[in-house]
């Protein structure tokens, strides 16, 4: 099985910091009505990449590779919210969430997926700073930190005499 995380952002080409659509603005997006609205993608992931793109709204999605997910996509809606579009897309899978954080960004998630504990997109990582860095060797180092966090080095010393 495998798991992916997407942060679909606003624009292909506009950069975005986590934090940076307040809030009440995301809820605002997902509440706008549309009078038709279909979707009509060949998978899951990519449906919910278009209604993030038109609802003007980041989306971190973490999806799980599965028959159902990969399968095409046919929804068509009448004067409904984006709210109740992806909320019937959520449906359709019957095994995925969603919440708006606290940091502007809407979170598709599969049930249960926040309480894991075996999960590395559940790890806290206290400090981790980038300066001046290359971006190759920071991904390496954030990537050595988890791998250190999920197995950590044996901690017992043998001592002589």
């Amino acid at each position: 099985m495998l798991a992916l995380f997407l942060l679909v952002s606003l624009a292909p080409a506009q950069a975005l910091s986590v934090g940076d659509v307040p809030y009440e603005s995301i809820e605002r997006s997902l509440e706008q009505k549309r009078q038709h609205y279909e979707v009509a993608e060949q998978s899951f992931l990519q449906a919910l990449s278009r209604l993030a793109s038109e609802a003007k709204v980041p989306m971190g999605i973490e999806w799980i590779d599965s028959p159902a997910a990969l399968k095409p996509v046919h929804l068509t809606f009448t004067n409904a919210s984006f709210a109740e579009i992806l909320h019937a897309l959520l449906k359709s899978q019957g095994t995925y969430e969603s919440e708006v954080s606290k940091l502007g960004i809407v979170h598709v998630f599969p049930r249960g997926a926040l309480e894991d504990g075996t999960s590395f997109l559940n790890l806290y990582v206290k400090k981790f700073e980038v300066r001046n860095e290359n971006v190759a060797f920071a991904s390496y180092r954030l990537r050595t930190k988890i791998q250190e966090m999920i197995n950590p080095p044996n901690s017992f010393s043998i001592r002589k005499g």
